[in-house]
């Protein structure tokens, strides 16, 4: 096999000009690389996937465990619907469950908005904590950067949600310090 290759390569360098460009075939048949570049499989390479795992490894579990802690305190603090920490109860107490009076707009979603309850969801949030976390990391924010860029959308993205939540029901009379006043509840609830 190296024969035929030093022939080839002897007939390009007699100036035939019938295997124009024959060192570069070469060269990529034996899997070698042209001068001055690397290959996708480089150390260097590996190393950067290899941080990147090892970056997702750690902060994945952080979001999905941030998520499931503050949710149903967040969810409390918008809507002073009684929603508190999970190992305390969580939604146990949250007047989604009352058959008289008002219900919290986040926690009644499945049953009144079902087309946004995908907007509440802990995998939605994971997944849009994880691209935020991505998009910064791509970006080449630094490390201090990317890894509170996620929790600060997270509480922008669930504000501007519970806004939305909020606006959408108009009968609900609670929200962050605000208080619409309703005292009359004529009709009985869907209890969840």
């Amino acid at each position: 096999m190296e024969d035929q290759e030093s022939l080839l390569l002897a007939d390009a360098d007699a100036g035939n000009g019938v295997h124009a460009g024959l060192d570069f075939s070469i060269k990529m048949w034996r899997r070698e690389e042209p001068e001055g570049k690397q290959g996708w499989a480089s150390k260097e390479v590996f190393t950067r996937v290899a941080r990147w795992v090892g970056e997702l490894a750690v902060f994945v579990p952080t979001f999905w465990a941030f998520e499931w802690v503050f949710h149903n305190a967040y969810c409390n603090f918008l809507f002073q619907c009684g929603c508190t920490w999970n190992w305390a109860g969580g939604w146990n107490k949250c007047n989604v469950h009352n058959l008289h009076g008002p219900q919290c707009p986040w926690c009644i979603a499945p049953v009144k908005f079902p087309m946004w309850v995908w907007t509440t969801n802990s995998k939605f949030m994971l997944c849009f904590m994880t691209a935020i976390f991505m998009a910064a990391k791509y970006s080449k924010s630094s490390l201090v950067r990317r890894s509170l860029l996620p929790f600060a959308c997270w509480v922008a993205f669930n504000t501007l949600l519970g806004i939305a939540f909020f606006i959408g029901d108009s009968e609900y009379p609670y929200f962050l310090f605000m208080d619409r006043g309703f005292t009359h509840w004529a009709r009985n609830n869907t209890v969840l």
